[in-house]
C-alpha cells in the first residue's frame, strides 16, 4: 500500500484539515501530472510517506481539537502513517514559513499568509480549507453595549480592540468598507481580547 501526502489529507479530511505544502503534488492543477496512483494513469506515483508533521497556527487550543481527535481515533494510522507530529505554532505567518522553507510537510495557516510567504520567494501550496467563512467577529458584553449588535453603524464613536496581525487588518478592512473606520477608536488589546472586553466598557 502506498502512503502518500494525498492519503494523509484523506485521513485528516474527516477532521477538516487545512494546510499547505512546499512541494507540488502531481495531479493538482497540472494536467500532465494528473495520472498519479489511484487515478488510472501510468505516471509515477507520489513518493511514499510514513511520517509527517503538522504545524498549527497558534498555541494548542480548542480550535485544534479535530486534528488530535483524528489521531486518537486512528484515522492517520488507518492510512498507514507511522506518526503524525502535531506541533504548536507561533502564528499563521510562522506556520506558512515553516512549510515554505521545508521544516514541515503541513501547516494550519491562512490564505493571506500563503500569499505573504509566496511574495518572499517561497512556494507553499494550499491543499484544503477548514473554514468556509471568515472566523473574525466583532463582539461585546451585554452590559457594556446595551443594544443588540446588528451592524457596523452602531460602532461609530466606540472603542474597538483587537489583537495584532491578520485579525486587525481584516477588521479594519471591514470597517473601511462599511464607511465607519474613521469614527472608531481602534486599540491593540493583545491576543486575549475576551478578557479586556469582560472587564471594561466599550
Amino acid at each position: 500500500m502506498q502512503h502518500t501526502r494525498r492519503a494523509f489529507l484523506g485521513a485528516a479530511g474527516a477532521a477538516a484539515i487545512a494546510g499547505c505544502t512546499g512541494e507540488r503534488d502531481p495531479g493538482i492543477g497540472d494536467d500532465e501530472g494528473s495520472s498519479g496512483e489511484g487515478e488510472g494513469g501510468s505516471g509515477s506515483p507520489d513518493p511514499e510517506t510514513t511520517s509527517v508533521s503538522l504545524v498549527l497556527n497558534w498555541r494548542i487550543g480548542g480550535l485544534h481539537a479535530p486534528y488530535f481527535a483524528a489521531q486518537e481515533n486512528g484515522f492517520y494510522a488507518a492510512e498507514g502513517f507511522e506518526s503524525v507530529d502535531i506541533e504548536s505554532g507561533q502564528g499563521s505567518d510562522f506556520a506558512a514559513q515553516q512549510v515554505g522553507v521545508g521544516n514541515a510537510e503541513f501547516a494550519l495557516t491562512s490564505s493571506d499568509q500563503v500569499l505573504n510567504v509566496t511574495s518572499k520567494g517561497l512556494s507553499p501550496q494550499c491543499v484544503g480549507v477548514v473554514m468556509q467563512r471568515n472566523p473574525v467577529v466583532v463582539f461585546s458584553s451585554r452590559d457594556s453595549f446595551g443594544d443588540p449588535l446588528e451592524g457596523a453603524d452602531q460602532l461609530r464613536g466606540r472603542t474597538l480592540g483587537s489583537g495584532p496581525g491578520m485579525v486587525r487588518q481584516m477588521t479594519e478592512a471591514y470597517l473601511e468598507s462599511e464607511g465607519v473606520l474613521g469614527e472608531v477608536e481602534y486599540v491593540d488589546s493583545g491576543f486575549d481580547t475576551v478578557q479586556p472586553v469582560s472587564y471594561t466598557h466599550l
